[in-house]
């Protein structure tokens, strides 16, 4: 249908999306039904509702596949944004869950399961002595600030450049745009309805570069904390490189900033310790998530007792000088069984992380030689059971800015046609992870996939052949 078409013609280009998404929706006829009466009921409009290019209903799942309203199968190499660490509706998980439900969902009070899931953060993450609880990674992202603020009794919030830290106003910065020079970023709010005063009050950091460390000193005392993600998720699954952690790290002892390391995504999915274990690196805060949970909603912030007793009051103190950390459904009784459950699994097997990286690195080899066999200029980016791209760069991308410069329109079809093959991506950022229970059969699988998708990517004139 797209034969002899030309991507470098806009015109062209437009036709390519246009005849793309028509062969998804007739594909889909039940999604698209879905969809279509979602749209025409505002109340009914989600954010689970702005898939690119539409949505796909899943109908179910069990292992490393879903299945669609439609009945359509896929390797999910989604894994519900990276939580289902051992795949969906693993049993012990469920079993946990099964059985707190014949007790209860949620009481209000705290149940024994919150502690016990606690002390597996503390025996897991570096420099965890507290934990607090929260429903929700920005919860906790937002926690952190506001202790460090607290701590030091100053304004300034440093993140990086393509580091995405949840929805909290000074964090939404930088995230999705970028402005100013590489070697002195400037705040570029990504959302609407922040007050302009919000981005007087954020440094951006160029990630991946040693530059960020001097910023970091001539801000000196101005700075609350540095926040920062072993491994830029949003921005590319760019991983930090081995010294730039601890760079920051020094550089916030140097002025008395705190040193905070967002593992929402990483934390218990890159191995035992975490990403900080992988980094050889301390946070004096850690922002977690994900696969703390279970597959239910989670948020959780941990770090040295000093910090996280702020969120208390006592006796010696007046009330409002506590940070507040609460909501209805944090540290519920339902997501701390599954949590339990899910860490206890892999922390009492250490093998599963050797094999959640073998599968990983297989995918990416797979992928890269796909590149490679079909002369696609292109890279891979990611690590341990985490991985992103293809970006179709010159060069290897180690910045949100160097991922820009990739195809758009390449990595807006190659979504939609890995979805034709049966192959759940995320998209259009392409941050995608394998869990236990994939196979290499279905690693092979998805690569396979990969290849068909560049070669008709090729055929259609979007990749040079």
């Amino acid at each position: 249908m797209t034969e002899g078409l030309v991507a470098n013609d806009p015109g062209t280009a437009a036709d390519l999306l246009r005849f793309a998404e028509s062969e998804l929706r007739a594909a889909l006829p039940k999604s698209v039904a879905r969809l279509e009466y979602s749209t025409r009921r505002p109340a009914l409009w989600t954010t689970r509702e702005r898939f690119w290019p539409m949505p796909i209903y899943v109908d179910h799942g069990v292992g490393s596949r879903v299945v669609d309203v439609d009945g359509r199968e896929y390797i999910d190499c989604n894994m519900g944004h990276g939580p289902l660490i051992l795949g969906h509706r693993h049993p012990r998980v469920m079993a946990a869950i099964d059985a707190q439900l014949d007790r209860g969902n949620h009481f209000g009070p705290p149940s024994a399961h919150e502690a016990r899931l606690a002390e597996l953060i503390v025996k897991g993450v570096p420099g965890a002595e507290r934990v607090v609880f929260t429903n929700s990674g920005t919860e906790a992202a937002m926690s952190a600030v506001q202790i460090a603020r607290a701590a030091t009794g100053r304004r300034i919030v440093a993140k990086c450049e393509g580091g995405l830290h949840g929805s909290y106003e000074p964090l939404r910065h930088s995230v999705l745009s970028f402005a100013g020079t590489v070697e002195r970023p400037e705040a570029s709010p990504d959302v609407g309805g922040m007050p302009p005063s919000t981005s007087a009050d954020v440094l951006v950091l160029p990630f991946n570069d040693e530059v960020a460390f001097k910023l970091v000193r001539q801000a000196g005392e101005q700075i609350a904390c540095v926040i920062v993600e072993p491994l830029q998720g949003s921005a590319g699954t760019l991983p930090a490189s081995p010294t730039f952690l601890q760079g920051l790290r020094n550089a916030c002892d140097d002025v008395g900033a705190i040193f905070v390391l967002d593992e929402v995504i990483t934390g218990f999915r890159l191995g035992p310790r975490s990403g900080a274990g992988c980094f050889g690196v301390v946070g004096d805060l850690t922002v977690l998530g994900k696969a703390v949970g279970g597959g239910l909603p989670v948020g959780a912030l941990c770090g040295s007792a000093s910090l996280v007793d702020l969120t208390t009051t006592p006796s010696e103190r007046p009330a409002n000088e506590a940070v507040f950390i609460g909501g209805t459904f944090s540290g519920n009784p339902l997501t701390s069984v599954a949590g339990v459950a899910q860490l206890s699994e892999l922390l009492e097997h250490p093998t599963s992380y050797e094999r959640l990286n073998e599968l990983g690195g297989r995918m990416r080899r797979g992928l890269a030689k796909a590149l490679a066999d079909l002369g696609v200029p292109g890279f891979v980016t990611g690590m341990g059971s985490i991985w992103g791209g293809p970006y179709f760069t010159a060069e290897a991308p180690t910045t949100f800015r160097d991922v820009s410069a990739s195809d758009g329109l390449a990595g807006k079809l190659l979504s939609i046609y890995l979805l034709l093959e049966g192959v759940l991506v995320t998209s259009p950022s392409h941050l995608n992870f394998v869990s236990t229970v994939h196979t290499e059969e279905e690693v092979d699988t998805v690569v396979e996939a990969y290849r068909r998708a560049l070669v008709r990517l090729q055929r259609e004139g979007v990749l040079g052949e």
